[in-house]
């Protein structure tokens, strides 16, 4: 008796698990696309650091095709996915936080692309200051694996408690005709390591501002976030440039002004899309 009770309960665990799990069947689940992530970064940065071994678009597309073919998947499951996590954001900073901590632990050469080109302290006091460093501009090409630009700030002992961040850029030479929008995505850790997000879609060309803060009693430990544009139409080039990401002092009943409009939405997304890192 106590062995079919066992078997039923057994049984109830696995449905509601299951259950639980609304990733279609069709979409990587999210360690394999945080595995995938990771050799796909270190690829990029393998393409970078070893431009002699890799000067051929040929070479370039081999090795990306290699990574794929490690993780049992293909470029075509790889996008659906991505647009699919892109609009299920909660899973998607979830397991772009996994990635950046993993590729941190990988040796500095290897995972160039998060830990030495995308990670950057703060390092500057000042009520509205630029903190970013990185090359301000970025050129996609979905079709040769460039559709995913990331990056990573530290914080540290300049982070105040609600620290406002504003990210700027512009995009141009988006597609007309296009299924997908690119997303962009800014992230923010707190120290008592709850995560909060912000997202818009892309529609146009021109400037973009996303905005964020930490909450009340608590300081921002990191902020990173991505740009993520879809790979159809095929052979099509974008890029975003002017980037920047203001810090800015909070202050009580004063929204700081951005040149750009940031949609009212987005003050709404930010607030409320907290989740806590397990």
């Amino acid at each position: 008796m106590k062995t079919s009770f066992h078997i039923l309960v057994c049984l109830i665990i696995n449905t509601l698990f299951i259950a639980c799990d609304h990733t279609p069947d069709y979409i990587l689940k999210e360690k394999q696309m945080e595995d995938l992530l990771v050799d796909i970064h270190k690829s990029e940065a393998l393409i970078e650091t070893e431009y002699e071994k890799f000067n051929t678009s040929e070479k370039k597309e081999a090795l990306r095709e290699s990574v794929f073919r490690k993780h049992n998947t293909n470029k075509a499951q790889f996008d659906t996915s991505l647009m699919w996590y892109g609009r299920n954001l909660e899973k998607y900073v979830d397991i772009y936080g996994k990635v950046i901590e993993r590729l941190r632990t990988q040796e500095k050469q290897v995972s160039g692309l998060i830990t030495d080109n995308n990670s950057q302290p703060l390092s500057r006091p000042g009520d509205s200051i630029n903190i970013w460093r990185r090359d301000n501009f970025f050129i996609f090409e979905p079709h040769a694996g460039r559709q995913v630009f990331t990056f990573e700030i530290n914080s540290d002992e300049n982070t105040r408690e609600q620290d406002i961040f504003v990210l700027k850029l512009k995009f141009g030479m988006l597609p007309k005709q296009h299924i997908n929008y690119p997303k962009v995505i800014l992230a923010l850790k707190q120290q008592n390591d709850s995560i909060r997000f912000t997202s818009t879609d892309i529609r146009h060309d021109g400037p973009v501002s996303l905005m964020i803060t930490s909450d009340k009693g608590t300081k921002a430990s990191r902020i990173f976030g991505s740009v993520i544009v879809p790979s159809e139409p095929s052979r099509a080039t974008m890029y975003i440039d002017s980037i920047s990401l203001m810090r800015i002092r909070y202050k009580e009943g004063i929204i700081p002004k951005t040149s750009e409009k940031i949609p009212p939405s987005l003050h709404n997304v930010e607030k409320k899309d907290s989740i806590k890192n397990k």
